[in-house]
């Protein structure tokens, strides 16, 4: 897996489309946070994937927390489609460049990718479904969290820190 080809893709501007009326529980193939905070001195980046059995990787090493998958796929669907998160198709263009935080900001994304990429191999970046937006460094509270339980946040907050 790499980061740089996740995060490309997921800032990629390509055609956006609605995703009212999707399946509702589909498979999960992967969910990729990525947050990246810019600090007087330094830029700092981190990166949490949870893949299709629920088990946690926090800066590309697998963490001993892991999540019930069929729970935790239930909220990603419901967070996919009642948030009506961008949906960004597969395709083989060149993702643009990423886009860096402002001074005192963070860039925070979020990108779903269910199962269906089993069916895209011939395409370079996969269908995601990816939300993403620039915040205060110190803020922590992002739309995903209110569909996860108590637990998932705060084992998701904590990587976060």
């Amino acid at each position: 897996m790499k980061f740089k080809n996740y995060v490309l893709v997921g800032l990629s501007l390509g055609i956006t489309l609605n995703v009212t009326g999707q399946q509702s529980n589909r498979p999960l193939h992967e969910v990729i946070i990525f947050k990246s905070v810019a600090n007087q001195d330094n830029i700092i980046n981190t990166f949490i994937s949870i893949d299709s059995a629920g088990n946690i990787y926090s800066q590309h090493k697998k963490t001993e927390s892991s999540f019930d998958i069929k729970l935790f796929t239930k909220e990603i669907n419901d967070y996919v489609t009642k948030d009506k998160i961008d949906k960004y198709p597969a395709n083989n263009n060149l993702p643009p460049e990423a886009a860096f935080p402002e001074l005192n900001k963070q860039a925070t994304i979020v990108m779903v990718i269910f199962q269906d990429v089993e069916k895209e191999k011939s395409f370079i970046n996969k269908t995601q479904y990816s939300w993403g937006k620039s915040l205060g460094k110190d803020e922590t509270d992002y739309p995903l969290f209110k569909y996860l339980t108590e637990k998932e946040v705060v084992v998701l907050k904590k990587l976060l820190k």
